[in-house]
């Protein structure tokens, strides 16, 4: 997976601010011990995954709990995953695994927006698909194949997971939109994730889909077609499931001041940021917040309150 620097992926982010959705008016937040503590005082809790409720380690302290505890009090939990790097039902069979009783239906995936977007550019006869070798991309619908060496095959690009992407590859794709400028979605807008690295790349981040998208947006000054959080399609597919709940009724909870709070604030929900488990970890959350001018309702360090 490729690697970068902290403050890298906060660049990226700040001059990405005119392809983002605009950031809300500020809100002063509450330091609170756990998201139990206000849940409620809500009617839907929406999870991030990574970094709320899972890392490279493994479940974070206390994640299991607190949704059991969720499930007790009759609290409906969906899990918004900009994870596009497998099929949904294997993303949702490896958190079962872990221990969480999480059904398909219990998930919004990008993926599960991938059909409507694709269905609107009719024009694409062949997608090139950027994901490991043994993604089923028959799944996705359409014509889809995993990008090969020829670029100029495709009439659309399709990048779902950066796990074998590089300089060389992001190059490649670079110039061959530029001689021929083609639809360019992107299904996990992250620009960067919580990964922890060997020894010696500690504290650097993963480079998923998003960060290459970025760069090209820059680079080419085309606008990829972004799908997933902080995008309002995915936080709308989640309030669908509730129609009768008022947005500002939902708590979104995640890690991540530039997709999870920005997009839960966009549609007028309430949001929570985990400060100490995710991208956060060991880094000054009030400094980011003031810096982006993203703020979040409520702030906990973990899902479960303790640091």
């Amino acid at each position: 997976m490729p690697l970068i620097e902290f403050e890298d992926a906060m660049s990226i982010y700040s001059r990405a601010h005119a392809r983002l959705p605009p950031v809300p008016a500020p809100v002063e937040p509450t330091e609170v011990g756990g998201l139990l503590s206000v849940a409620e005082d809500f009617d839907v809790i929406l999870l991030d995954a990574y970094g709320v409720l899972t890392a490279d380690a493994g479940v974070l302290p206390g994640a299991r709990e607190t949704v059991a505890a969720l499930s007790a009090r009759g609290k409906p939990v969906i899990v918004l995953s900009n994870d596009a790097s497998a099929e949904k039902r294997d993303i949702v069979a490896r958190y079962r695994r872990r221990g969480f009783p999480f059904a398909e239906e219990d998930f919004v995936a990008s993926q599960d927006l991938l059909a409507s977007v694709m269905a609107k550019l009719s024009q694409v006869r062949l997608w090139g698909v950027i994901a490991s070798a043994d993604w089923p991309v028959e799944c996705l619908g359409g014509s889809c194949e995993i990008l090969d060496g020829d670029l100029t095959r495709y009439d659309g690009i399709l990048f779902l997971a950066a796990r074998n992407w590089n300089d060389a590859t992001q190059r490649a794709l670079e110039n061959t939109l530029k001689a021929r400028p083609r639809p360019l979605v992107v299904a996990n807008p992250d620009v960067a994730a919580p990964d922890v690295a060997a020894p010696d790349e500690a504290g650097r981040l993963s480079a998923p889909p998003g960060y290459f998208g970025h760069r090209i947006a820059e680079s080419l000054g085309i606008a990829p077609r972004f799908i997933g959080k902080p995008f309002p399609e995915m936080f709308e597919a989640a309030m669908a499931r509730h129609p009768e709940v008022a947005p500002d009724r939902f708590l979104m909870v995640g890690d991540t001041l530039h997709t999870d709070i920005l997009g839960a604030r966009h549609v007028g929900m309430r949001a929570m940021l985990v400060a100490q488990s995710g991208l956060f970890r060991g880094r000054d959350w009030l400094a980011y917040c003031r810096q982006s001018g993203i703020w979040p309702h409520y702030v906990t360090a973990t899902l479960a309150g303790s640091a």
